[in-house]
């Protein structure tokens, strides 16, 4: 009793005097909010630009990689429509060897065209499947590939039954002549639409890039000056 009395009397003395009561606890010099609210502010900024940078690459990450597939994708389709001539032409060199020289033997590059076309148009349809003006391309080459293939059966026909003045008259109109320029057309017709849309793509990724670089750098100058700006403020703060 002796002891709470006197430890009371102590506080009462402190207080009157303006001590303070060594009853209670010290508060510390730092007390309150861990960082002031400016320098909470600018974490909060560089936190935000650290992710639109992030999401920025991201993205230019993602457009990269679209145009290297419609790269890819333009080369295939280039590479297929030169197949399908170069087999047309050698369906025309098979038709021209038998006509001349009337062995069947010489009908193998002609046998064996008709074959791949049906493979080769089977590929360039799944190529151009999200393309609709393409898709109505390549029915209009199948059907020019088409009569192309019954011109040269024609005369490979009447030549087989000892026609071949009649299978060169059908040469000599040249109707197999004016079939191959135009399939040659419009083969040159898809090959431009594949590259135009190639273009269209490359210029719309090097827009991207371009922004994709100026916010990153932006975002990296204004992150390192918030930065520099919370340290200064939280040395002078903790001083």
């Amino acid at each position: 009793m002796v002891s709470e009395s006197s430890g009371w009397k102590a506080r009462l003395r402190a207080r009157a005097s303006g001590a303070p009561d060594p009853g209670e606890p010290v508060a510390s010099p730092h007390a309150g909010p861990p960082l002031p609210p400016s320098v909470m502010l600018g974490f909060m900024v560089a936190v935000a630009a650290i992710i639109v940078i992030a999401f920025l690459f991201y993205t230019s990450l993602q457009i990269r990689g679209s145009h290297v597939s419609r790269m890819l994708h333009t080369q295939a389709v280039v590479d297929e429509l030169a197949q399908v001539l170069s087999t047309l032409k050698d369906a025309e060199a098979g038709q021209r060897g038998y006509l001349i020289a009337g062995s069947e033997q010489y009908l193998a590059p002609y046998t064996a065209a008709r074959a791949a076309l049906n493979t080769e148009f089977v590929r360039l349809r799944q190529l151009t499947r999200d393309m609709p003006g393409q898709q109505q391309r390549v029915d209009a080459l199948q059907l020019l590939t088409n009569d192309k293939l019954q011109e040269l059966g024609q005369t490979i026909e009447l030549r087989r039954a000892g026609r071949s003045n009649e299978a060169l008259e059908i040469v000599r109109t040249d109707r197999g002549k004016e079939v191959m320029d135009r399939i040659r057309a419009l083969v040159a017709e898809m090959e431009r639409a594949e590259r135009e849309q190639l273009a269209a793509q490359q210029t719309e990724w090097r827009e991207a890039e371009t922004l994709s670089l100026y916010v990153t750098w932006g975002g990296s100058g204004l992150l390192l000056l918030l930065v520099c700006v919370a340290a200064t403020m939280t040395s002078s703060d903790y001083r």
